[in-house]
C-alpha cells in the first residue's frame, strides 16, 4: 500500500512538473513576449507573433536592402525568399502548438501508466535536460550554420552573385527559425528513444493491445504524419513555377531530402519504440511463466496427474503469448508514410515537369 501511495505521488509531481515546463520552453517564452498584450492562445495573441516574427525576418533584407541598393540586384529572390520566411515564421506555430499538446498528453495519459518511481524520475530529468537552453541553443547554432552555407552558399554559386548582407543577414535569422523548428522534430525522435527505457502497466498476456502501447503510437504517429504533411505542402509550393530552376536545384531539392530522412527516421524510431515495450513485458511475463513450469517440475512428481496438469496449462499459456503479435510495421502505417512522402516529391516533379520530360526525351 505505501509502495503504491509513493508511486501515485511521483506520478503527480511528474505530472505537474511536465505541464509547468510548456511556459518554459523557446518557444512559449518566445511568443509570450511578442504576444503579451493579448490573451494568451487567443486570435491577437497569434497574430501578433505572426506579424512580429516576420518583421524582424524581413527587416534587414529590407532596410539594409533599401540602404545598399541591393534590392534591385537580388529581385529574383524576392518571391522564394518571402515564401521561405512566411513558411518557417508558421512552422514555429505550428510546432509549438503541437510540441505543447505532447506535454499535456504525456502527462495525462502516460504517465499514469508508468509503474516505476525510478523510471519516472529518470524520464523528469530528460525532459528537462531536453529543453535547457544549452542543449536547444547547440541544435539550434547549428543548423543555422549549416542552413545559411546551404542557402547563401548555394544560391551565390548558382547565380554568380553575392546575394547581399541584407538577405545574408534575414537568411540567418531565418536559419535560427528553421533551426527551433527542425529541433522539434528531432526532439520527437529523442523522447520515443526515452520512452522505452520506461516500465508501463500492460496488458501481461497481449502487451501489443494494452492502451499505453495505443496512446503511445498516437502521440508521435499523429505528429510525424502532421510534419510530413506540412513538409509536403512547402515543397510542393517552392517547386511552382515562380521559384527558378536552379533555386530548386540547389535548393530546395537538398532540403526536401533531409526532411525525407528525417522523417523516415522518426517513423523506424517509434515502431522501434513500440515493439520494445511490447517485447519487455511479454518476456517479463514468459520468464515467470518458465519459472513456475520449473519450480512445479522440480518439486513435483511428473506422473501424477494434477502436477502433469499444472505444467501443460502453463506450457499452453506460455506458447499463446509466445505468438502474440510485436510487429514493428503494418501495411496501414506504411501506406501512410508512403503517401506523405510522395507529395513533397510530386511537387518537386510537378515543379519541374520539363525537365523530367526532357530526360526522356533524350
Amino acid at each position: 500500500m505505501a509502495k503504491q501511495t509513493a508511486l501515485e505521488l511521483k506520478r503527480r509531481e511528474v505530472r505537474e512538473e511536465i505541464l509547468a515546463m510548456k511556459e518554459k520552453i523557446p518557444t512559449a517564452i518566445m511568443f509570450n513576449f511578442f504576444g503579451g498584450a493579448f490573451k494568451k492562445e487567443s486570435l491577437g495573441y497569434w497574430l501578433s507573433n505572426f506579424i512580429a516574427l516576420n518583421l524582424i525576418a524581413f527587416a534587414p533584407w529590407i532596410l539594409i536592402g533599401l540602404l545598399l541598393n541591393e534590392l534591385v540586384s537580388n529581385r529574383y529572390l524576392w518571391y522564394p525568399g518571402s515564401v521561405v520566411i512566411v513558411y518557417f515564421v508558421l512552422s514555429l506555430l505550428l510546432v509549438h502548438i503541437l510540441t505543447t499538446n505532447i506535454f499535456k498528453e504525456i502527462s495525462n495519459q502516460i504517465i499514469p501508466k508508468v509503474n516505476e518511481p525510478a523510471d519516472l524520475e529518470k524520464f523528469l530529468q530528460w525532459f528537462k535536460s531536453s529543453w535547457s537552453a544549452q542543449v536547444v541553443l547547440r541544435f539550434v547554432i547549428i543548423m543555422a550554420a549549416v542552413w545559411s552555407l546551404l542557402g547563401l552558399g548555394g544560391i551565390s554559386v548558382a547565380y554568380h552573385h553575392f546575394v547581399g548582407v541584407g538577405f545574408s543577414i534575414t537568411t540567418i535569422i531565418t536559419g535560427v527559425l528553421a533551426g527551433i523548428s527542425l529541433y522539434a522534430a528531432f526532439w520527437i525522435g529523442w523522447l520515443g528513444l526515452e520512452l522505452k527505457e520506461c516500465h508501463y502497466e500492460l496488458n501481461a498476456f497481449s502487451p501489443l493491445k494494452s492502451e499505453v502501447i495505443h496512446d503511445i503510437s498516437n502521440i508521435l504517429t499523429k505528429r510525424v504524419y502532421l510534419l510530413a504533411a506540412y513538409v509536403a505542402i512547402g515543397n510542393m509550393i517552392g517547386s511552382t513555377a515562380l521559384t527558378e530552376r536552379s533555386l530548386t536545384l540547389v535548393f530546395s531539392l537538398p532540403v526536401a531530402l533531409f526532411v525525407w530522412v528525417i522523417i523516415i527516421t522518426l517513423f523506424l524510431i517509434i515502431r522501434l519504440t513500440l515493439v520494445t515495450i511490447v517485447n519487455q513485458a511479454k518476456w517479463k511475463t514468459l520468464n515467470k511463466l518458465e519459472l513456475q513450469i520449473n519450480s512445479i517440475e522440480a518439486k513435483g512428481d511428473l506422473s501424477d496427474q494434477a502436477t502433469a496438469e499444472k505444467i501443460l496449462r502453463l506450457a499452453d499459456i506460455h506458447e499463446r503469448i509466445m505468438a502474440t503479435e510485436t510487429r514493428i510495421f503494418d501495411i496501414r502505417s506504411l501506406s501512410t508514410l508512403f503517401s506523405q512522402l510522395m507529395l513533397p516529391l510530386l511537387g518537386l516533379l510537378l515543379g519541374n515537369i520539363d525537365q523530367v520530360l526532357a530526360l526522356f526525351k533524350k
